[in-house]
């Protein structure tokens, strides 16, 4: 009797043995077989007993507790759930959910629930973009130790947590987010589908009492499924860890050559660890795997050092570099990008020290070629007659020359005459835009912008390579780059008088462009814009001027060549200046401003200047000028209403009206009321006071 006793107690436990996990912990949970079932649940504990599909299934309200026990529940549109404040767990859900506003597989919002190892396949879609693959709206609550496997969401985990929830240890497609909101976080994480194993092995180490484990279905989907912890799979680890447990400190193959320090260090602890966990009878999958991996990662870190072996390659290397010019000077964009190109990966190549011979011969030979090949821009030239066969297309009328921007193309244009109110071609995408690669020369002619109600645009818009403008001076006002706002081709020989914006001359310079012989006589506005070129991405600057600060706003491979900042401009020496070098373009005069122009040679008379006294109105210190050949300038920093400084006309007790360039709404600088100075942009302003009908004088003003 006894005997038979014992038996029994084994038969018992042994059963109990097989029953699922998720059985256990739902004793007197009420069984749930099928959609009804499923309907009826309110606040109790409850444990599905098989696979459930939903037909025209509505969301209800739940608090109480479900254990799905493995099992999947299939939906047909709708989340299981509306407001969800109880547990779920152990649970799969696949089938289709949507909603209006923040949608969820399992339910449209938590609320004080938690939602324990569960898997959702579902695809889920709301109207708002804010689908997720198990809740819409977290209030409070934890979703913890779950996987969300579905093709189509929003979000991983949750579309909305707010502050008093968490997510942690939840695992989602790696081009979603785990939810948007400021939830506490702990251990998510987006992968692909081949790494399913590491998350498998990362929620089977966070296992908790009454809970199943995650196994792989037959489509190798971890899902939590298994009342049996899977046996920890040490294979792959022992196999690669047997490979190179003997491993020594020498690259097979090449005598006297070993790793370098760093790389061999890093191996053999990542060895050491591999041994350590293969000992571990209580290691983990995810202990396993991460071994694995580091050891892996360590085996292929391994770096060669040959730098003893190849010393003498890598001097000659060094040597080479050391020929390289410093600047790109007068070389072609072509040929200096070339040099570039060769000297990026031989500097990476010094720097490996698994370099081989071979290697650093051949990038060698590459730089030395690409240095040999290296050419100078030929000497640009203005172009005095057309070729045979091609004649002067004369232009006379502002819309004749905003056909050069509409039309692009090619042809010789020269100017008949002055042209007056220019506005040009406006086009911000780009789609009516044509380059201009023929010749305009200006013919010593100027072109004068429209005011600036009409938004005028500078001359061309994008001279292309084979473009050249020369001969050509530009006046007035506009909000733009005065010649060319995308130049590929050349300047020469051209002059700005105009009130500009984003580059006194160019918008932007590209590879092979040339500005040759040119000068502004005003610095423009916007913010970090250069005296001749708002931005220059390549090309050269040859024997060109402007007032003050750079040529450049923002150079990153434009040469500047014999060029300088010529504050005064309406002296003797700077016309001889540009007169010395025009590049076979017309000669430069006096013009009746006292400018270099390419007119008729004119008479000057230089006005009466008073002397001009600036304030500081933040440090109280005072400049000032005698002369209109000076220029003034001043901070950014002011009052707290915009004002930097107050000018006045030195020994002078009348009313003084500040007539000023820059009352455009564009403008730089802005001298307002009894000579109140305020500063929008860098730039340069011509400044005239007036008493009466009388023109006291006019300066330059420049931030």
């Amino acid at each position: 009797m006894k005997k038979r006793l014992m038996s029994l107690l084994l038969v018992l436990t042994m059963v109990l043995g097989l029953l699922p996990t998720g059985a256990l912990a739902a004793e007197g949970a009420a069984e749930i077989s099928d959609q009804i079932g499923l309907a009826g649940m309110t606040d109790g504990s409850y444990i599905l007993t098989q696979d459930i599909t939903l037909s025209e299934w509505t969301a209800i309200d739940f608090s109480g507790t479900l254990d799905g026990n493995g099992h999947t529940i299939t939906l047909n549109g709708a989340p299981l759930f509306k407001e969800l404040s109880g547990t779920v767990q152990n649970l799969l859900l696949v089938g289709e959910a949507a909603a209006d506003d923040a949608a969820g597989a399992l339910a449209l919002s938590l609320n004080g629930g938690t939602v324990n190892n569960c898997w959702s396949g579902a695809d889920v879609m709301s109207y708002y973009d804010s689908a997720a693959g198990f809740i819409g709206t977290v209030v409070s609550g934890t979703i913890r130790n779950c996987l969300f496997a579905g093709s189509y969401a929003d979000y991983g985990i949750a579309a909305t947590a707010d502050s008093g929830s968490r997510i942690e240890n939840c695992y989602y497609p790696d081009w979603l987010d785990a939810s948007d909101g400021a939830f506490a976080a702990k251990d998510n994480e987006g992968i692909r589908a081949d790494r399913y194993p590491y998350a498998m092995a990362n929620l089977n180490s966070a296992h908790e009492d009454g809970l199943l484990y995650w196994d792989m279905d037959t489509d190798g989907v971890p899902k939590p499924i298994s009342s049996k912890k899977p046996e920890a799979n040490r294979t792959e680890l022992q196999t690669l860890y047997d490979e190179v447990k003997d491993k020594p400190n020498s690259v097979p193959g090449e005598d006297g050559i070993s790793y370098t320090e760093d790389s061999w260090t890093a191996f053999e602890a990542a060895r050491t660890a591999a041994q350590t966990v293969l000992r571990d009878e209580n290691a983990t999958q995810a202990d396993i795997d991460e071994a694995k991996g580091r050891l892996q990662a360590a085996l292929d870190g391994l770096i060669p050092d040959r730098t003893t072996a190849t010393a003498e390659e890598r001097a000659a290397l060094q040597a080479k570099i050391a020929e390289l010019p410093a600047e790109k000077g007068r070389y072609t964009d072509a040929s200096w990008s070339a040099v570039q190109a060769a000297l990026k990966p031989v500097e990476s190549l010094l720097k490996n020290p698994a370099a081989t011979a071979a290697e650093l011969t051949e990038r060698a030979t590459a730089l030395e070629n690409a240095m040999a090949a290296l050419a100078e821009i030929p000497e640009p030239a203005a172009v005095t007659e057309p070729p045979e066969g091609q004649t002067w297309t004369m232009i006379s009328t502002a819309e004749q020359l905003a056909e050069l921007s509409t039309g692009g193309g090619t042809g010789y244009y020269k100017l008949a005459n002055d042209i007056v109110d220019y506005v040009g071609t406006y086009d911000p995408f780009g789609t009516q835009i044509k380059p201009f690669n023929g010749v305009l020369d200006g013919n010593g002619f100027t072109v004068t912008f429209a005011d600036g109600s009409k938004y005028p645009n500078p001359i061309v818009d994008t001279l292309g390579p084979n473009g050249i403008i020369q001969n050509l001076g530009v006046r007035g006002s506009i909000s733009n780059p005065a010649l060319v706002n995308k130049l590929d081709g050349k300047l020469i020989n051209c002059y700005s008088w105009a009130d500009s914006h984003y580059g006194g001359l160019v918008g932007e310079m590209r590879s092979g462009s040339i500005i040759a012989n040119c000068y502004v006589n005003q610095m423009p506005g916007g913010s970090s814009s250069g005296g001749l070129v708002y931005t220059g991405s390549g090309g050269h600057i040859l024997n060109s001027y402007w007032p003050s600060g750079e040529a450049i706003g923002d150079n990153e491979n434009t040469s500047i060549l014999d060029s300088n900042t010529a504050a005064n401009q309406k002296t003797e020496e700077f016309r001889t200046l540009l007169n010395a070098h025009r590049f076979g373009g017309m000669e430069w005069h006096q013009s009746e401003l006292g400018l270099p122009w390419l007119g008729e040679e004119q008479d000057y008379v230089e006005s009466t200047f008073y002397p001009v006294v600036m304030t500081d109105l933040i440090t109280g210190e005072t400049t000032t000028i005698t002369s209109a050949d000076e220029m003034l300038t001043t901070s950014v920093f002011g009052l707290p209403n915009g004002n930097v400084a107050t000018l006045a006309v030195q020994g002078y007790e009348g009313t003084v009206k500040w007539d000023v360039t820059s009352e455009q709404t564009n403008a730089p600088i802005i001298v307002y009321g009894a000579g109140k100075v305020w500063v929008r942009d860098p730039g340069t302003v011509t400044v005239t006071a007036v008493c009466g009908d009388i023109s006291f004088f006019s300066i330059g003003f420049a931030r």
